[in-house]
């Protein structure tokens, strides 16, 4: 877990955000501590307020061109692909290609 200190010394490089929104967030599979957690999230319009707040400790770096699979960041993917090409590749790639459309409608 990430202790309290650090959030509460990012929200103040942040200069006291306002909260977007608050509420109870349970788990899918719940942890032993609780069953549910307090999620609370904010909105920043300016990407360099967040910068500048990250540049102040040593603890985590911002990353702005990152891509993720689940827990697994991906670092070998093709670096522009046509939206229609990725379509393709994604529809032949798909366990639902053999399954004729009309029995599902």
């Amino acid at each position: 877990m990430v202790p309290s200190k650090f959030f509460q010394q990012l929200l103040r490089n942040l200069d006291d955000p306002q909260p977007n929104a608050i509420r109870n967030q349970h788990h899918w599979r719940a942890p032993i501590l609780s069953s549910s957690a307090r999620k609370v999230t904010y909105r920043l319009f300016d990407l360099n307020v967040l910068k500048v707040a990250l540049e102040k400790q040593n603890t985590v770096t911002l990353q702005e061109q990152v891509q993720w699979n689940g827990d697994t960041q991906v670092t070998d993917y093709p670096s522009e692909m046509d939206p229609r090409e990725a379509l393709a590749a994604a529809k032949k790639q798909s366990p639902w290609k053999n399954i004729q459309r009309q029995n599902y409608l």
